[in-house]
């Protein structure tokens, strides 16, 4: 069955979606948690895809899924962690579940409950997703991390968000300290400000343009104009700062959603390419197999029937 795309932005608006009840009183607009084995889900169970505003930690004890993010599916099971950076296309599927906490945390509530930290939430903004096999003494530390942030999330305490932001600080140093996950394009270079902006700024319109908030696609112009500097300006920054062009950027994070959608979507090619601006299909598929060296309907077709394919 094909996964139902939405345009909502939280894993719990996907919950409700599916009609799954969780308790709404401990899970505020900027994070949430939930033990899985307590939602009562049907499985196996299939998520809808949505583009998350927010990181994801994903903690399995006992139970499988897969997860698809971006153009990368994790296949992930007992003594598994997930990292999910938010703002790719996003969807999973539970195949069982005994114990596994899934944490989500917009960036805001972090800046918001503990404004001292700024350096680490930077290097966060950097990392890139992964899942890493955890051994059982430091799932059993993970475990017992989320087992405190769930208690306080349950409480009343009036400072009970500032003690949840210490904790998953405790979680993300704890993947820092084990070197779990790989490290991005960009982790080592020195933050700066207006790189950060700019893939922010991609992922915010690429976003929009998925929640039917815009039609437009900003092109290397806009990101210019809203950072407030010159073209020769911003172009140094990113490229010292990343390694890639402007361009390669918004070239980069366009073909990652269209191939998502390819992959992951019943939308028609032409739908796809409408709601990316591309009002002439012709320059559509050759502007997509330019950057992939292949058709769109060959590119959804082989990943599909990849087994029919291989044999032909």
């Amino acid at each position: 069955m094909e996964p139902v795309v939405v345009s909502t932005r939280k894993f719990k608006e996907s919950l409700t979606f599916l009609k799954i009840p969780f308790c709404e009183e401990m899970n505020s607009n900027d994070f949430s948690i939930f033990k899985m084995e307590d939602l009562g889900m049907n499985l196996p169970c299939q998520m809808p895809v949505f583009r998350p505003d927010h990181f994801s930690i994903i903690i399995i004890s006992q139970g499988s899924a897969v997860y698809h993010t971006g153009d990368t599916t994790y296949p992930i099971s007992s003594n598994n962690i997930l990292f999910i950076r938010p703002n790719a296309f996003l969807f999973s599927e539970w195949k069982s579940v005994t114990k596994a906490y899934i944490i989500t945390f917009r960036k805001q509530f972090l800046y918001h409950y503990w404004p001292a930290a700024v350096d680490h939430i930077q290097k966060l903004e950097r990392g890139e997703t992964f899942s890493a096999v955890l051994t059982k003494e430091l799932m059993n530390i993970f475990e017992n991390i989320c087992g405190e942030i769930y208690n306080h999330a349950l409480s009343s305490a009036s400072y009970k968000y500032e003690i949840i932001t210490n904790l998953i600080f405790n979680l993300l140093l704890l993947m820092q300290q084990y070197n779990l996950g790989t490290e991005s394009e960009w982790t080592n270079q020195k933050y700066n400000s207006h790189a950060a902006a700019f893939l922010d700024a991609i992922d915010d319109n690429l976003s929009k343009i998925s929640s039917g908030e815009t039609t437009e696609l900003f092109d290397i112009n806009n990101y210019v104009e809203s950072q407030n500097l010159n073209l020769n300006q911003l172009s140094k920054i990113i490229y010292n700062c990343t390694g890639k062009s402007i361009s390669q950027w918004i070239h980069k994070k366009l073909i990652d959603e269209i191939k998502y959608l390819l992959k992951y979507s019943d939308k028609s090619i032409s739908t796809i390419a409408y709601s990316y601006g591309f009002n002439d299909l012709n320059y559509f598929y050759s502007y997509f197999k330019k950057y992939t060296k292949m058709a769109p309907g060959i590119f959804r077709k082989n990943f599909k029937d990849p087994l029919i394919n291989a044999v032909a």
